[in-house]
């Protein structure tokens, strides 16, 4: 059997609990990273061949030779999903992902990897252009084309010297999952007082923030939909956001979406796209919210504001408008009526032939050619119990008493562990006098005290009991020397 190695965060069967998927990030910080390496996963799930997925080992600083001569024993190529990865704050990772390609002993393709940058940029700033160009040179030794996602990279990469026959536009794997025939039909009566909408939203856009508070007074059924690890750490332990740039960002325990219930969190693609598919419309800035909607056929319409969200908009006709220049009083209602679908019904099935195509040059087989099809993989995701989508604290009802008692459960981790803990711990004194009263919780230190140093003896004890000790040592000495 085949073998190829997926650089992804989980398998897509794998159901882990929200406290977990925080514990261990599991999808790298956003949960639209899942979206687009679940499609790869699903498309190259032929027969006779097993996609694992690499769990981000690939990218780890400390990666042994023994582990990449594993790689190479096992498995027969490595395909890399990749989004905004031509970026500063990805410089290190995509260093390391270089190094360990340079010594694979397989094919390796990557798709999907696209520039962060100004919106009608045509360079990378001088600063990524060498990292960039080593990551490219190093996966074209072992493959036939990179996949980018969309025109701005592609020109960017061309004034690296990778031209048209290095580099392919294909997209976002993510909009392919449903196949060739995906299109998105809008209501004739339009947005009602009742209709359920989605927002997303990148907590930078003020514009975009503005739109969603107005939105969500108008609309009792919007739900907010985060995607970053912060933000799922508000939800689950009620930890606010690390520096709110506007008073307008739901960055707090007590803000009025936390507190009212309507905030989503979702883990897994399945879940993320079953709650969508029952939306009358979804909006937002994150471009992975709207492809999420999209890919299941709900209107989508998205709020630019750079590079990445820019081309790939463009290339597979997603209806939008920009986040800067849109008047933040504007109505949900108008986003939707504005919203027209015809060019990305008309575009879906030669994007989605065009993607095929780059996979097939590049050797890999794929679920849509004839004798591949592999209808059991929607069947077994459809059969796990992947949990529902993350509520806030104030979440009422038997279903958020479960919830919360899963939670405590998670924390309890048995007597051992509690006696480990550092906060507000407890150490007896025996025969001392009592133990200041520990601050209460309110009253906790942000971080936990410096361990108090051990109390020493005076020094003459400690003189004479070394003496003690020399006085001891001499004396059986002598008593084995008479004996």
């Amino acid at each position: 059997m085949k073998r190829i190695l997926l650089r992804s965060a989980k398998d897509p069967f794998l159901a882990l609990s929200p406290e977990a998927s925080l514990a261990r990030n599991v999808f790298a910080s956003n949960s639209g990273n899942m979206l687009f390496a679940e499609a790869v996963h699903k498309v190259l799930s032929v027969p006779n061949t097993e996609v694992v997925s690499s769990g981000f080992v690939t990218d780890r600083v400390d990666l042994q030779p023994e582990t990449i001569a594993r790689i190479n024993e096992e498995f027969d190529g490595f395909v890399i999903p990749l989004a905004n990865a031509f970026r500063p704050s990805f410089s290190n990772k995509l260093r390391r992902l270089t190094r360990l390609i340079r010594q694979l002993q397989m094919p390796v393709v990557v798709a999907g990897v696209g520039a962060q940058t100004r919106a009608r940029a045509v360079e990378l700033p001088e600063s990524l252009r060498g990292t960039t160009k080593d990551f490219l040179s190093a996966v074209l030794d072992k493959s036939t084309k990179v996949g980018v996602r969309g025109e701005i990279t592609r020109r960017c990469l061309a004034a690296l010297g990778f031209g048209d026959e290095h580099i392919e536009v294909i997209g976002c794997p993510s909009l392919y999952s449903s196949g060739r025939d995906l299109a998105v039909h809008k209501s004739d009566h339009g947005l009602t007082r009742a209709s359920r909408i989605a927002a997303n939203l990148t907590l930078s856009q003020v514009n975009a923030a503005k739109i969603m508070r107005l939105a969500a007074e108008r609309y009792p059924e919007l739900i907010y939909v985060p995607q970053t690890i912060n933000e799922l750490r508000m939800l689950l332990w009620g930890v606010p956001l690390p520096q709110p740039l506007d008073d307008h960002m739901p960055a707090t325990p007590d803000d009025p979406l936390y507190r009212q219930d309507r905030i989503r969190f979702f883990l897994d693609p399945q879940v993320w796209h079953r709650f969508l598919a029952d939306r009358d419309f979804a909006f937002g800035t994150r471009i992975h919210g709207s492809i999420a909607a999209l890919a299941v056929g709900t209107p989508a319409y998205l709020l630019a504001f750079d590079s990445r969200t820019t081309e790939l908009a463009d290339y597979h006709a997603i209806p939008y408008a920009s986040a800067a220049r849109i008047a933040p009083d504007t109505e949900v209602a108008a986003l939707y009526d504005r919203a027209d679908f015809t060019a990305f019904n008309q575009r879906q099935p030669e994007v989605f032939d065009h993607y095929l195509g780059f996979l097939e040059k590049n050797g890999l087989a794929h679920i849509h050619q004839p004798g591949n099809e592999n209808p059991e993989f929607d069947r077994r995701l459809a059969e796990v119990n992947f949990p529902a989508g993350v509520r806030s604290l104030y979440a009422g009802g038997a279903e958020s008493t479960a919830m919360v008692l899963d939670r405590l459960r998670w924390l309890y981790q048995g007597e051992q562990t509690d006696r480990e803990r550092n906060e507000a711990a407890y150490q007896p004194r025996p025969f001392g006098p009592l133990p200041e009263p520990g601050p209460t919780v309110d009253q906790a230190p942000a971080q936990p005290p410096a361990p108090a140093e051990p109390k020493r003896r005076p020094m003459h004890r400690r003189i004479n009991r070394r003496v003690r000790r020399i006085r001891r040592r001499l004396m059986r000495r002598l008593r084995a020397l008479r004996g």
